[in-house]
């Protein structure tokens, strides 16, 4: 298989749902659902808050639940959808700010959830943009809502509160599957036992070795004969011993 067959090929991530990150990932996406139930209650009046702001992101969360717990091992490229649902339910909400922000939010919500399908269906091949991606925002919103807190001109109320919460678990939920996504390997780079390379043995060393073996053969069947010479008797020795016996007498 040729260089360029390889490079075309997409990657496999999966997780693992016995990692300590996918199980930080799970409490923190329960906490972000229930933060904003609770934080969204009695705001269901509006049919389009209650659908934009409270169906869907709570409905994103669970899918993506369900991705960390039954999905991760071999359909994880499917938790890019509560991701778009998330994006989605992130650019109506920035409908509300200030021009410019709104813009940014928009443009940040769209790549990010662009660029977290690329990398769950394997199109990117790596998984460690995602880590600063999320991480960033999660910086953004500890460090802004403890601004918040400490103002006390405009103090935030609690509803508010939670809701801010809810999003930052889910920003976390998801920076620690990032984490947590691993890449299967492709079959070129399983690893195949090690095997010893055949001795090669050159003319001239070959032709020593057969000469040295012969050698001992020889000098082996040599000392063999002496051996098989010293322990038999000629059959002469006798018949002289007893002539001389009788001729003695």
């Amino acid at each position: 298989m040729n260089e360029n067959t390889l490079s075309n090929e997409r990657a496999k991530f999966y997780i693992e749902k016995e990692s300590i990150f996918v199980r930080i990932a799970v409490v923190f996406t329960i906490l972000a659902a229930a933060l904003r139930f609770i934080g969204c209650w009695g705001l269901w009046g509006d049919a389009f808050f209650a659908t934009t702001q409270i169906v869907l992101p709570i409905i994103s969360n669970l899918l993506f639940l369900l991705c960390l717990l039954f999905l991760g091992k071999k359909f994880f490229c499917l938790s890019s959808i509560p991701v778009l649902l998330g994006a989605v339910f992130c650019i109506v909400r920035a409908v509300d700010y200030v021009w410019w922000r709104m813009l940014i939010d928009i443009i940040l919500c769209l790549m990010g959830s662009v660029f977290y399908t690329t990398v769950a269906f394997g199109v990117f091949k790596s998984k460690w943009p995602l880590v600063p991606m999320f991480a960033v925002p999660v910086i953004y919103r500890i460090i802004a809502g403890a601004a918040l807190l400490k103002d006390t001109v405009n103090p935030i109320s609690l509803v508010e509160g939670l809701q801010e919460i809810s999003i930052l678990c889910a920003y976390i939920a998801l920076l620690f599957a990032s984490l947590a996504m691993k890449k299967e390997k492709a079959k070129d780079e399983v690893k195949l036992p090690k095997m010893k390379a055949p001795k090669i043995i050159k003319p001239e060393k070959a032709g020593d070795e057969a000469a040295s073996g012969k050698a001992e053969n020889e000098q082996k069947a040599a000392e063999t004969a002496a051996e098989n010479r010293e322990n038999k008797t000629p059959e002469n020795e006798k018949p002289a011993e007893s002539e001389v016996t009788e001729t003695g007498e």
